[in-house]
């Protein structure tokens, strides 16, 4: 999603975008879906703590050199924009090989291992939160530009938002401990409506059994927006891009970091957030969920209380800087 959302902007400076992914990941259907060029690859993480996808990396990497060698000569491409994570890895490596420029985005609030072992390789690496912790970096070579925001998430915020429920998001391959919560939220404030990002059948099934009338599963959309717009609060992991997307919104927020995420990165991501703005960190805790939900759906005063602080501390404009950039140093 950053990188739709930098390539929409890049496209104002007559630019056209190529799009990477892995083979089988959610971002073909979103590929799709904004109907962009794009080629998938079965690149695997090379240092899984699965013994299968570690191998699978090295089985398939010549054939994803090749495809990348291949891919680099039949368009020629002027640079690399990564997003971070460890497929971005082979891509940058082949730009390295023929010497062109190669930029990466950290959309957290501590520097992934991609951007850290691999900024060496950088024109310049954009920062979505105002946060350096590479202190063996050069810290030239980072700026705070904000993360890049998808533009309907931008034109929801001009619009006056409905807030009709609860909504609970767990990512794009939803979450079980949040998806049970929100079934034991449901039961517990049956006054309420949730609307639980799951999408799985067993998660239906124990609905139906509960019959509970106020509370609806669905499965992960990139048209969020149209549940964000009308969330009187909102349950969520704590990935830098969910962040930056509830505060541009200014929803009142209680983020559930992931606790298996890569350095802790998630829950460091919601201390940050949770101190400046009045939103809550919660662990996968229910007496500590049930205790903190029902506070802020109580106290409206909290609630505006928190919705200004996000108003004033969320960077707007990070797509645009970031395309602006990369337009005035990227000869056409």
């Amino acid at each position: 999603m950053p990188g739709i959302s930098i390539y929409e902007e890049l496209k104002k400076f007559d630019f056209n975008c190529i799009f990477l992914g892995k083979k089988g990941g959610i971002e073909e259907k979103i590929y799709k879906d904004y109907n962009v060029s794009y080629y998938l690859l079965p690149i695997y993480h090379p240092f899984s703590k699965g013994l299968k996808e570690t191998m699978l990396f090295f089985v398939t990497f010549f054939y994803n050199i090749f495809k990348l060698l291949y891919l680099y000569l039949r368009f020629k491409p002027k640079a690399l924009i990564a997003t971070g994570n460890y497929f971005c890895i082979l891509p940058i490596l082949t730009m390295k090989i023929f010497s062109k420029p190669i930029y990466l985005l950290e959309q957290n609030t501590v520097l992934g291992r991609t951007v850290k072992y691999f900024s060496i390789f950088a024109e310049k690496v954009f920062l979505g939160f105002p946060i350096f912790n590479g202190y063996f970096l050069k810290k030239s070579k980072f700026v705070y530009t904000g993360n890049p925001l998808r533009r309907e998430i931008k034109e929801e915020s001009s619009e006056k938002r409905e807030e009709k429920f609860c909504l609970i998001l767990g990512g794009s391959l939803g979450a079980k401990k949040l998806v049970e919560i929100g079934i034991r939220l449901a039961e517990e404030f049956p006054n309420e409506y949730f609307l639980i990002q799951g999408g799985k059948k067993e998660d239906k099934i124990i609905i139906e059994k509960k019959n509970l009338k106020n509370v609806e599963i669905f499965n992960f959309r990139s048209n969020i927006q149209e549940y964000l717009k009308k969330a009187k609060l909102v349950i969520a992991r704590a990935g830098g891009m969910t962040i930056s997307e509830i505060l541009y919104l200014n929803i009142p927020a209680i983020f559930v970091p992931y606790p298996f995420a890569k350095d802790n990165h998630q829950r460091k991501n919601a201390q940050y957030v949770a101190k400046r703005t009045g939103s809550f960190l919660c662990e996968e805790n229910w007496e500590e969920m049930k205790k903190i939900f029902s506070l802020l759906l109580s106290n409206e005063e909290l609630r505006e209380k928190i919705k200004e602080n996000m108003k004033k501390f969320i960077k707007k404009e990070g797509a645009t800087l970031i395309a602006k950039f990369i337009a005035e140093k990227v000869k056409k």
